[in-house]
């Protein structure tokens, strides 16, 4: 019996520091940024250009035919290293 009067006023006395302690909150609340699309100024942003389709296509038309190059460069390399390849066992 004595120890439920222990544990009881325990129990009592941590609840009531747990209740204490989260009263005491020292910190202020942080204020609200309402403002943050005004905050970037628009000035020094320069103004992106703006690619037309016949840009994107000539850009496009341009890497293909780099690919192209670099494809038939390659095809060649490959080409004479199967020729050295054969050679070499038929030796």
């Amino acid at each position: 019996m004595k120890k439920k009067w222990y544990l009881l006023a325990a129990g009592s006395l941590l609840a009531m520091m747990l209740a204490a302690g989260c009263q005491d909150d020292q910190d202020p609340a942080p204020p609200e940024d309402n403002n943050m699309e005004e905050e970037v100024p628009n000035d020094e942003t320069p103004p992106a250009e703006e690619e037309t389709e016949d840009d994107m296509e000539q850009d496009m038309e341009e890497d293909m035919q780099e690919d192209e190059g670099k494809m038939e460069d390659e095809m060649q390399k490959d080409e004479k290293q199967m020729e050295e390849d054969m050679k070499n066992d038929m030796k």
